[in-house]
């Protein structure tokens, strides 16, 4: 954010997977971010693809939820010098203990007001870095929607 120029920053671009909650787009597919000022457009990765604004005024928050989970290790077979020395009985010797592998999953959700209704747009990454990111994403709309509850009122206006 630009913090020498109050009400302004820069535009953010972003590739991301979209889950849910836009009524447009009916499947899970690839989409592309673009956050600004005036909001968040969310458009469709493919050629002819649909495109999406939430205005700035109907965001009400942004929230990072952390859905990795870490999956157990097995266990490796005995090796073969095991099979040569004790044959069949080389199943009842315990193999190495593999490590456990992390299954990252981080869930961006965009909680905004359209037609009466709150709803969540929910996007996420499947990636290492995905928790930086989204983490970073969620930042700058909260920061946005802090900014214009913060701005001027029509009342206080001239």
């Amino acid at each position: 954010m630009n913090h020498g120029n109050r009400g302004s920053f820069e535009t953010t671009r972003v590739d991301i997977d979209y889950v849910d909650g836009i009524e447009r787009f009916d499947d899970s597919m690839a989409v592309r971010l673009t956050i600004t000022p005036s909001g968040i457009v969310v458009n469709e990765m493919m050629p002819g693809s649909r495109s999406v604004t939430i205005e700035a005024d109907s965001i009400i928050e942004a929230r990072v939820v952390d859905t990795s989970s870490t999956k157990e290790g097995g266990r490796q077979r005995a090796s073969w010098k095991w099979w040569l020395l004790v044959g069949p009985l080389a199943l009842l010797v315990p193999g190495k203990r593999l490590p456990e592998t992390k299954q990252h999953d981080y869930m961006l959700t965009v909680r905004y007001r359209t037609r009466g209704q709150v709803r969540n747009a929910v996007f996420h990454r499947e990636d290492r870095l995905g928790l930086s990111l989204v983490d970073g994403l969620a930042r700058i709309i909260n920061a946005m929607v802090k900014q214009r509850a913060d701005g001027p009122k029509p009342d206080e206006c001239f």
